[in-house]
Parts: C-alpha cells; structure tokens; sequence
C-alpha cells in the first residue's frame, strides 16, 4: 500500500510507523512486566489507547513536511494529527494546441527511476478536434532515458502508421 506513494511523502509517515512500532513494542514489554512483578493485567483496550495516545504526542514533536497526497492526509486525520504541508512547486501553465485539419498530434513521455533504471513510456493520439484517437502506457526493463524516450516516438509513429494515420 504505502510502496505507491511517492518517496518524499514516506518521511513523514515513517516517523509515525516507527513511533507506532516502538510504542507498541513497549506497551507489550510493561504489560508483560506488570503481569509477572505487580500481578497486574492491563485490557487490550487500554493497551490501544495508550498507544494511541502516545502516537498522537510523539507526532506532535514530528517536524518533516508530509506529502501532499490524500492517503497521508486520511492517515494523520485518523491519528488526530496536524501533519506541515509541503511547499507546492511552481505552476507553469501548459496550453495544448490542436494539429491542423486531418492531421493527429502525437504526444509521448518516458521515464526512469535512474540512468538506467526501472523505465516506462506512454503517450497519446489526438486528432484535430481534440478527440483521442489512441494511447498506451508500457513499463519497460531497466532502460536509459534516451531509449525509452525513443521507444515511445517509435510505438506511437507505428500504431499511427497501423491505422492509416499518416499525417503526425
């Protein structure tokens, strides 16, 4: 589950796994003591809240900015926590212009995790009323950027040329 979230929104909520972690290896470790020295037997319902109840204060010292992501929001919401925001990133506007009449734009984009890495390429086909004619999305092997860059013009010139798309 968390593996899908970025990395960046992992430091926060880390922290808090840990506190957890830790938190309930030590409410185990008294309860075993107290029922051994003290003849003493704390419910499982108390052992949570107090858990809790630690988590919620040791969160409150936890400074790392979270991600913004929707999981990280529902996950210090449920713990009654206040999680930093991190700063947004810069917007720069992005305006798509259709192609001229009877010509489809393509459009592709690769990645990788590294030079080389992990990599994927996907792109899309539009043609000049804006309607998307095609698009695809392919992980790849470990690749360079440069190959799966060129990997994606080369699926997208070819599913056009396939379909008797001639004019990208």
């Amino acid at each position: 589950m968390l593996s899908l979230i970025c990395f960046q929104s992992l430091i926060t909520l880390s922290q808090i796994w840990l506190l957890a972690v830790m938190s309930i290896l030590w409410i185990i470790w008294k309860s075993r003591n107290d029922v051994k020295f003290n003849n003493f037997v704390i419910s499982v319902q108390r052992a949570i809240g107090t858990v809790m109840a630690w988590i919620r204060e040791g969160g409150l010292l936890i400074k790392a900015p979270m991600g913004n992501s929707i999981l990280d929001v529902q996950i210090l919401h449920s713990l009654h926590l206040k999680g930093i925001p991190r700063r947004s990133t810069k917007v720069i506007p992005v305006f798509w212009h259709p192609p001229i009449a009877d010509w489809i734009k393509v459009n592709t984009d690769g990645l990788s995790k590294g030079n080389p890495s992990i990599a994927a390429s996907g792109g899309g086909l539009r043609n000049y009323r804006g309607f998307v004619k095609g698009f695809f999305g392919l992980r790849l092997s470990i690749q360079t950027a440069f190959f799966v860059e060129l990997k994606g013009v080369i699926l997208e010139v070819s599913f056009a040329w396939e379909k008797g798309w001639h004019s990208l």
